[in-house]
């Protein structure tokens, strides 16, 4: 295996770069989105349990949609992975500007890899920040520094509004981009958790060189609010009424407040 790969695998089937988290979850892989993923993904992002903690992708959310997206994001975890395919072998670990891999899967007896939801590092966006001109600012100020630099505030996923691979897609209003989720089918089996932590500790400290992190979630989405918290997180701040949420389903347009979590790297 190229040292630079590490810590990634290859898949014996498909030869993408995969993470594979520890036991008890080692049936489970982080691979790269893939074009199979759209029929599962429109159905989890029409599921009451994942949608009413997303206030960005379009609802109903249609295959379209999920086709458009994975189209788009797929080039940005392929480039990751070819800047590590060209690095030179005999330099140390180079420390790169995302994470190849995004999609969380489960590997069943007979072979079978179901998809089970997303998950994904970003940079900070200030979305707490009410003066758009100061956040503007603070975004282009944090997105400006170098890959690699301790001080850059990182997030990891988000309420999907208004994200690293901010992107409208032809003929909507919303902006849709990728937060992370999981289907309600897997909850409570400690997944999400174990995924944070891998993609963390495997990939985010070491070879994104992530020092400190303030992702935010939206009050209420207790199961969430625990995964960042069994991660070390701790609350930061809540800022009240933040958030226009459009209705979707049974659940109104309203303004929503959120929590900021924070967790920064052992000095």
């Amino acid at each position: 295996m190229p040292p630079q790969y590490h810590p990634l695998q290859i898949h014996e089937r498909t030869g993408e770069p995969y993470l594979r988290l520890p036991a008890p979850h080692s049936n489970i892989i982080i691979t790269p989105l893939r074009t199979s993923d759209a029929p599962a993904m429109t159905e989890a992002l029409n599921n009451p349990d994942v949608y009413q903690w997303l206030s960005g992708p379009p609802f109903p959310y249609l295959p379209t949609h999920a086709e458009w997206w994975i189209e788009h994001a797929q080039p940005v975890e392929a480039a990751v992975w070819k800047e590590l395919q060209e690095g030179d072998a005999d330099a140390p670990l180079k420390v790169v500007g995302s994470c190849p891999v995004s999609a969380i899967r489960e590997q069943l007896n007979d072979g079978t890899e179901v998809y089970l939801g997303s998950a994904d590092f970003r940079r900070h966006d200030y979305v707490d920040i009410v003066d758009l001109e100061e956040r503007a600012r603070l975004k282009a100020e944090n997105d400006a520094k170098e890959v690699g630099d301790p001080t850059i505030i990182w997030s990891f996923g988000g309420e999907c509004f208004s994200i690293r691979r901010s992107v409208h897609l032809p003929g909507h209003d919303l902006i849709y981009v990728p937060a992370d989720w999981i289907l309600p089918k897997v909850h409570g089996r400690g997944i999400m958790t174990a995924v944070m932590r891998t993609l963390i500790q495997e990939w985010g400290v070491p070879r994104m060189g992530i020092r400190h992190m303030l992702p935010y979630l939206f009050i209420g989405n207790v199961g969430s609010l625990r995964v960042f918290e069994k991660n070390g997180f701790v609350l930061a701040k809540t800022v009240e009424g933040i958030v226009d949420f459009p209705a979707k389903g049974a659940f109104p347009a309203e303004t929503r407040s959120l929590h900021f979590m924070e967790w920064k790297a052992d000095a």
